[in-house]
């Protein structure tokens, strides 16, 4: 696991760094170059610590890597165009590396529009991206009664209108990563709550996209399956091995 640059120290602590630390085995060091303490974009926080952040120095901590590892998962700092140093932003990483992207997308007010701008950037600079990986930051309570309806519309939303693939999700409190079920490539659980969500989705997009969700919503009808079963736990092995068939080298979350 690698991070070019982390801010935001709290109690003398990088919680994310430490995850990604224990995850791969190594200390913090060998992840993560550039730790700096105030909760900034990385070129503004070094500033305050009159610490310079070197594009090279960026590169060669990730070569680093090379011959200790099969595959090196590479996480963005604070979104694609965030700065990374004075000159380049996290896509310019991406760019140089040649990494397609995995889109991590919080399921939260905001999170459409958030996804497909960074879907958008993303493929204007010609990166290839390869999935995104849904995460609920927040309870669904914290919603209302709108809870399953804001998440569930929300991941049919992002994949219908950016075409991209479904990989993961997590829900909220859980440490793993599950299965999204889908169905000739239709979102089903753990998004789609009903059939009327799948009718209705159906109705909206199959004009604009040439994987007719409305053909599927019928073949969901006909199989009788109208209330979605839970998404499976995947195994961490799972999911690593997906990155492995398509990469010989990296992926870049951001």
């Amino acid at each position: 696991a690698f991070k070019p640059a982390c801010s935001g120290q709290e109690d003398g602590r990088w919680s994310d760094l430490e995850t990604l630390a224990a995850a791969a085995g190594c200390e913090p060091e060998a992840v993560c170059p550039y730790r700096l303490a105030a909760p900034l974009a990385p070129p503004q926080a070094a500033r305050l610590e009159d610490v310079p952040l070197d594009w090279e120095a960026i590169q060669q901590a990730r070569d680093a890597w090379r011959h200790r590892c099969d595959l090196l998962v590479v996480e963005g700092v604070g979104g694609l165009l965030c700065p990374l140093t004075s000159e380049q932003v996290v896509a310019d990483l991406a760019e140089q590396w040649a990494m397609p992207l995995v889109v991590v997308v919080g399921l939260r007010l905001g999170a459409i529009g958030h996804a497909l701008l960074t879907v958008e950037a993303a493929r204007a600079r010609g990166l290839t991206v390869a999935g995104v990986v849904f995460n609920e930051p927040e309870p669904r309570s914290a919603f209302g009664q709108w809870s399953d309806e804001l998440v569930g519309r929300a991941a049919w939303e992002i994949v219908a209108r950016s075409d991209v693939s479904p990989l993961a999700w997590r829900p909220h409190g859980s440490e793993a990563l599950h299965e999204v079920e889908t169905n000739r490539g239709a979102l089903l659980s753990p998004f789609a709550c009903d059939r009327t969500m799948i009718e209705d989705s159906a109705t909206e997009w199959s004009s604009r996209s040439n994987r007719s969700f409305k053909n599927r919503a019928t073949h969901l009808e006909n199989s009788g399956e109208t209330r979605l079963r839970p998404g499976r736990p995947l195994a961490d092995a799972t999911f690593v091995d997906w990155f492995s068939k398509h990469s010989d080298d990296a992926r870049l979350a951001s």
